[in-house]
């Protein structure tokens, strides 16, 4: 006996079709997402980054990607105080103030990271003065540049 398919039986199918293939597109996407956080994580600018801004120095480029590194950390919700303001660590090494940023030629700088003070602190110890953060300046020769 030859059976043909009903629509019922036809939408049942392609409905249970339908929701076996959920799962993976929904991953697909989720995946598509955590790759796009990954491509620009708000505590770093990389090297890719840097390439495409037109600055001459180290300020000028995070005031350009990431202008909230620049900022005095906020003591309350609506409490700034000038004083802790970020300092300047480049390849590791305590190298000063905001304006430290301004005599470095981006043409040398590898990446730039933001520690927030807490994870400065940890890093750097107690007598870090970190208060307001650390950038962190990674410079050398870039290979391919």
């Amino acid at each position: 006996m030859k059976m043909l398919a009903t629509p019922k039986a036809l939408v049942t199918t392609l409905t249970l079709a339908t929701l076996a293939c959920a799962p993976a597109i929904y991953d697909a996407e989720a995946r598509g997402r955590a790759s796009d956080r990954r491509e620009r994580r708000t505590d770093e600018i990389s090297l890719d980054e840097l390439r495409r801004v037109d600055v001459a120095n180290a300020r000028d480029a995070i005031r350009r990607l990431r202008p909230e590194y620049l900022r005095p950390a906020r003591l309350s919700r609506s409490a700034v105080d000038p004083q802790f303001a970020p300092v300047v660590y480049q390849n590791g090494t305590y190298a000063g103030n905001l304006a430290i940023l301004e005599t470095i030629s981006l043409a040398e700088v590898l990446g730039i990271r933001y520690l927030p003070p807490v994870v400065a602190q940890v890093e750097y110890g107690s007598l870090c003065r970190c208060g307001g953060g650390v950038i962190l300046v990674r410079t050398g020769v870039a290979r391919g540049r």
